[in-house]
């Protein structure tokens, strides 16, 4: 009799532990969604400033959500001048390149620019984004494709 009640205290014990687990599982994936989205909200509707690194994960991100709308806003003036929103959009229908969104390194700076590099997912090879601060930070479209998109006047890494 004494071996069953240790027996149920040690099922509920660790069953309790699992219930714990997943519900931090669950609660772990929801706040990525919601930093997303309040990230998001933060960089593109108030006054507060989020990182380089924030704006293009987050560049990122909504193309691999497919949110073209989110993803063109985090262009930078220029590049919204030279580019519309449908082109934008019609260059990432056929899919785009999958990045690695946990590295980012500095390649280099100059006045208001930033050049970010970031690994490709599958892939040793890596590629950089150029960034401009226009009050906040922007991704910098001249040519290319909005997911591999480079300057004209390639000065070091970061045009003039």
């Amino acid at each position: 009799m004494q071996g069953r009640g240790k027996l149920r205290k040690f099922f509920i014990i660790n069953f309790s532990i699992i219930v714990f687990l997943c519900l931090a599982l669950f609660l772990w994936f929801s706040w990525l969604e919601w930093n997303y989205q309040i990230l998001d909200f933060i960089q593109l509707k108030t006054p507060f400033h989020i990182t380089s690194k924030q704006v293009l994960r987050q560049y990122i991100r909504a193309m691999d959500r497919d949110d073209f709308h989110t993803a063109y806003n985090y262009l930078s003036m220029e590049s919204r001048t030279r580019h519309s929103y449908e082109e934008f959009a019609d260059c990432l229908k056929d899919g785009h390149t999958i990045f690695d969104t946990r590295y980012f390194w500095d390649c280099g700076k100059k006045d208001n620019r930033l050049m970010l590099g970031i690994g490709l997912y599958e892939d040793p090879a890596s590629w950089s984004f150029e960034l401009i601060k226009e009050k906040k930070w922007h991704i910098v479209w001249e040519r290319g494709a909005p997911f591999f998109p480079y300057p004209d006047n390639f000065s070091c890494g970061i045009s003039k």
